[in-house]
Formats: structure tokens, sequence, C-alpha cells
């Protein structure tokens, strides 16, 4: 199915693993530039690698914590100097420490809901 957005530019947040990294996967299959971004370097350009060898787009792989909005605003100032332009965004975080729902402790449910939260509201902030 053409969906009209071959040679857009997609920033995708968390896409080392689980849902962000098949957005950037699938997006780069489409014909979709991609800027990803994560915390971890390794993971991060292991990824990078991955969607550069499955497609022919270019990759911009983006250290970063988008918790933070410093962090937030140099990754839109690298992906706009690089691409031009921001057409997709994936505002992607990843999950809870591995475990059972119930086992979880407060704390970990902390680390997974604020960066989520402050995520959404530093992009809207730009």
């Amino acid at each position: 199915m053409e969906l009209g957005i071959t040679g857009k530019n997609a920033l995708v947040g968390g896409a080392t693993k689980g849902l962000g990294k098949a957005c950037a996967l699938q997006l780069a299959d489409t014909g979709v530039n991609i800027p990803i971004c994560a915390k971890g370097a390794g993971s991060l350009n292991e990824a990078a690698t991955e969607i550069r060898n499955k497609s022919k787009v270019k990759v911009l792989p983006i250290q970063s914590d988008l918790a933070k909005s410093e962090e937030v605003k140099s990754v839109v100032a690298q992906t706009l100097s690089t691409f031009g332009s921001i057409d997709i965004l994936i505002v992607n975080s990843g999950g809870p420490s591995p475990g059972k729902f119930f086992e979880l402790a407060e704390q970990d449910w902390r680390t997974l809901i604020s960066p989520c939260c402050y995520m959404w509201l530093n992009y809207i902030a730009l």
C-alpha cells in the first residue's frame, strides 16, 4: 500500500527494541529516512546498522534521554540540521523493569511513567 510518505523524515524515540524499533524498521521499509534516538549508544548503533542493512534510507542515530528537555532540543536540532524537517514523530519510551505486574515496586512505575509524560511535554514545548 502506498502511503505517500516515501522520502519523508520520521524521528523515532526508543528505537532500539520493541515497538520503537518495529516502527523504525517499517517506516524505513516504506522509504522514510529515520533519525532514531535512545539512551544506550551500543544498542542504538546496532539498531541503526540493522535499519541501514534492511533499507536504502538515511539513518541518524542520536544518543539521548528524551525525558530531558535540553536533550530533546538537541535531538530536534540535529534532525533538522541533517534532514531539514521532521514529518513524522514517534514518541516512544521503554517499559518498566521485567517482572510480574503486582511484583513491580512503585519506583519501577515512576521510572516508567515520568519519562513518558515528560517526553510528550518536551516535544510539545518546541
